[in-house]
């Protein structure tokens, strides 16, 4: 893991030992583009074979940090890599929250909001309702 935030921060190239799913592990030199964290799971987006990847972080066996820069396929941008839908995050609409919290927790909601039309209101039970 480390290997691969060095590489990702100094821009260079990594060969890497991967167990893709049900296959034996293979070595890959990789050009790591970025790391995204969904479901628990962290994706390495890399490109190799003139073609962008996601490589499951735990399921890279080793890795070594080569000499060789990073090469970044023209024009690749990590945001909009995600916003085209590579990764399934639901892009657009709305997401409505309601959640009840003690006192204190309200507070911090009350310090640091999360969104702009957030609203929080004593309950009976004499802790927050908060909507979002």
């Amino acid at each position: 893991q480390s290997i691969v935030y060095e590489a990702l921060l100094k821009e260079k190239q990594i060969k890497v030992r991967y167990r893709p799913r049900l296959e034996k592990a293979r070595e890959y030199t990789i050009n790591p583009l970025g790391l995204i964290v969904r479901d628990r799971l962290t994706y390495l987006i890399c490109e190799y074979e003139s073609k962008l990847r996601q490589m499951l972080l735990h399921r890279i066996d080793s890795a070594e940090l080569l000499d060789s820069p990073s090469q970044c396929p023209l024009g690749f941008d990590l945001d909009t890599y995600i916003l085209q839908g590579e990764m399934s995050y639901p892009i657009g609409g709305e997401i409505k929250l309601r959640f009840a919290l003690n006192e204190y927790a309200a507070r911090q909601l009350c310090d640091c909001p999360l969104s702009v039309d957030q609203t929080i209101t004593e309950t009976d039970d004499g802790s927050e309702d908060v909507m979002i």
